[in-house]
């Protein structure tokens, strides 16, 4: 419920059209999507959900509606959509996860740099997902990091450090373990 209430709250404040939500499991993504479409704030949006668990001219379809009207739409996804595809969404939201991931779902965001500056938010959602897709060095890395930034907007030259850190402690952890 959470993670929904983000979602309305997002595309209520500072005039976002569309929002992307990309979680680390097929079955958050679905059941996230089941709360977006029952929920009345909703019903003005179009709602999309693309994972590996459809067939590729499946997801061909869902990626050519979203394309031909981009406004006005929800897309609630798994990672399949972090990297290859050429949209752009005035918000991003993205489950706590590596930061290469992160990266990868921020790319997704404002991707043209038309309009208003777009939004991206790390959603730090209850259960071990994240461990589950990743392992723990990866989140606990992540969740390091994600501590530390927590509440607060960060800067693009922020963001860098922080990837350095993140692959410098990666680089540490994966030897020791």
């Amino acid at each position: 419920i959470y993670a929904a209430e983000l979602v309305r709250r997002e595309l209520a404040n500072g005039g976002a059209q569309n929002c992307l939500v990309i979680l680390n499991t097929i079955q958050e993504a679905l059941d996230l999507l089941s709360l977006i479409a029952t929920a009345p704030w909703a019903a003005g949006y179009r709602h999309f959900h693309l994972s590996t668990n459809l067939r590729p001219k499946d997801r061909r379809r869902i990626l050519e509606e979203i394309g031909a009207s981009p406004n006005g739409a929800i897309l609630v996804a798994t990672q399949v959509v972090e990297a290859g595809l050429d949209f752009s969404f005035d918000v991003v939201l993205r489950a706590l996860g590596p930061l290469d991931s992160i990266v990868q779902a921020a790319g997704r965001c404002n991707r043209h740099g038309a309009g208003a500056r777009g939004r991206v938010r790390i959603l730090n959602l209850s259960g071990n997902s994240g461990t589950t897709v990743y392992g723990n060095v990866h989140m606990d890395v992540a969740t390091s990091l994600y501590r530390e930034i927590s509440g607060r907007a960060v800067p693009e030259p922020e963001v860098q450090r922080l990837v350095f850190r993140y692959f410098q402690e990666l680089k540490c952890r994966i030897s020791q373990d």
